[in-house]
């Protein structure tokens, strides 16, 4: 079965996690000298834990291997087992098989006590489940096998039969054979964790941890580079728009290059963006249905719905949000917010930075979830609104702030309100963006936040007056309040007084002072 598992079209795309891949060697190694860990895989949905299985299996022929895939394997107990055991007899024995041609083969036995359960008015959900491990176990007894178990989280969903609320537990009675390398993976880190690394789960410190993350900048070069021939800066504009996350690589260079062969556009950054946002706002587009899915999974998984879409729709236009500001956006109880803020951090669509600022940590989910509202693209670069959404990227999304300067422009915000009992908000009109704006006895207050670890220049004080002069703000009565975590230069120091501007540094204090 191995030769169809692994087709050359994804074999040609794998890249890097050479580390992953030794990480798993060692682990065999250990396994074929008799000192066995099970290993659990995880990472985002679509990061390549499927594609590295496929290596790995690839270059271990020799290997007696069996491949389950949860997802597709799912159904009700009795048919759930009946899959995993055709499914199993499959890759041991090479070749298809009925379930009543596994009678005369090695854990024959099993099956046959699985045929006589089909038999009754109503099978014990306990005993198929338990037969469908225990079919491994007797194949283990033959040869010593690799069982991958992917999208491993999906065994959680026969906690819905009461028989079967300690599936966990019935799973680790099959986990320490001797002959059975086990190795789990799965798509939301979070659960997958919590299944391994919570002490109060049957599996705690039975897997060591093998995490896949996004890829850094060299090997995503490599791999636009296996998908379409391009420029370094077009390169850099995909891993800028992807965050090096290699499904949405992959897709964006494979629409670009469909473009230039259809539309006979040249492969530029025009071309990149455009093949952006049709992979993400076209229905059809690799992006958006991975989106889609996405989004559909974690609601049909998560606990409260409403709240959680409130959640986002909120971060959507205001990311990095403590904790009590969520409560006080969707008007709930902080104990409310904590609720909903774990349940999205465990279905690992949001994410904290220092403890406590929220952000939704996909952004190019956060694109699709935003711009997906106002509408959908068709398939051609050419299109009108292609246009409109280019200039929404353009300034809304590629020249946005890092999450931690979000988070830290929140923090400041909030700060300031306590201090002047004035509410900021983020301001935005056209192409002019501010980190605050509130309105106070007639007087508008303008805040600029700059936190980094040099010294506000003169130029940046400038192009701060110059966006104010250019903004509806201009001929109103103001405050204007910028603030630098290193402080300014001297330059800027004298210019911010002379043009009655308030530097103050990250404690809110004066800097001349």
């Amino acid at each position: 079965m191995k030769e169809n598992f692994y087709p050359e079209s994804e074999e040609i795309l794998f890249t890097n996690r050479e580390k992953e891949l030794e990480t798993l060697e060692f682990y065999l190694e250990e396994f074929l000298n008799g000192i066995k860990e099970n290993i659990c895989i995880f990472g985002l949905r679509r990061i390549g834990k499927t594609i590295l299985i496929r290596e790995f299996v690839k270059r271990h022929k020799e290997l007696k291997s069996i491949y389950l895939n949860f997802e597709y394997l799912f159904s009700v107990p009795i048919e759930l087992s009946q899959n995993f055991i055709l499914e199993s007899a499959k890759w041991f024995f090479d070749k298809e098989l009925e379930i009543y041609d596994l009678v005369a083969l090695p854990g024959g036995e099993v099956v046959k006590k699985l045929l006589r359960e089909l038999e009754k008015g109503e099978s014990s959900k306990t005993t198929v489940i338990k037969l469908a491990f225990e079919y491994l176990r007797e194949l283990g007894k033959e040869e010593r096998i690799v069982v991958f178990m992917d999208e491993f989280q999906e065994i959680l969903k026969l906690k819905n039969y009461r028989e079967l609320r300690n599936i966990l537990g019935i799973f680790r009675e099959y986990i320490n054979d001797e002959n059975i390398l086990f190795v789990i993976s799965g798509s939301f880190p979070h659960i997958m964790r919590d299944m391994i690394a919570d002490g109060e789960s049957p599996l705690y410190n039975q897997f060591k941890e093998l995490k896949l993350d996004y890829f850094e900048k060299e090997s995503a070069y490599e791999l636009i580079s296996k998908v379409i021939e391009c420029n370094e800066e077009s390169k850099r504009l995909i891993y800028q728009l992807t965050g090096g996350y290699p499904f949405y690589i992959v897709s964006v260079a494979k629409r670009a290059k469909l473009i230039h062969r259809i539309y006979k556009l040249s492969i530029n950054l025009t071309t990149i963006k455009r093949a952006f946002l049709i992979e993400t706002l076209y229905p059809e587009g690799g992006i958006y249905q991975h989106c889609s899915y996405l989004l559909n999974t974690v609601l049909l998984v998560a606990k409260y719905k409403a709240p959680l879409i409130g959640i986002l729709n909120t971060l959507l236009r205001e990311d990095g949000l403590t904790q009590s500001e969520i409560a006080k956006r969707i008007k709930v109880s902080q104990g409310e917010a904590r609720l909903y803020t774990s349940e999205l951090e465990r279905l690992d669509v949001l994410q904290r930075i220092e403890d406590r600022y929220y952000y939704i940590g996909d952004k190019v989910l956060k694109i699709w979830l935003d711009l997906r509202k106002t509408g959908e693209l068709g398939e051609s670069p050419r299109d009108k609104p292609v246009e409109i959404y280019l200039k929404i990227l353009e300034r809304k999304y590629l020249k946005a702030k890092t999450e931690l300067g979000k988070a830290k422009e929140s923090e400041v915000r909030e700060r300031l309100r306590e201090k002047l009992g004035i509410e900021f908000k983020p301001y935005l009109d056209k192409d002019i963006e501010f980190d605050g704006v509130g309105i106070d006895d007639n007087y508008v207050n303008i805040l600029e936040v700059k936190w980094k670890n040099k010294p506000v220049d003169l130029r940046a004080m400038k192009n701060f007056i110059e966006k104010i002069e250019q903004s509806e703000f201009s001929t109103k009565k103001k405050r204007l309040i910028f603030i630098s975590k290193s402080g300014l230069t001297p330059a800027a120091l004298k210019f911010a007084k002379s043009n009655g501007v308030e530097a103050l540094d990250n404690n809110l204090e004066a800097v001349w002072e």
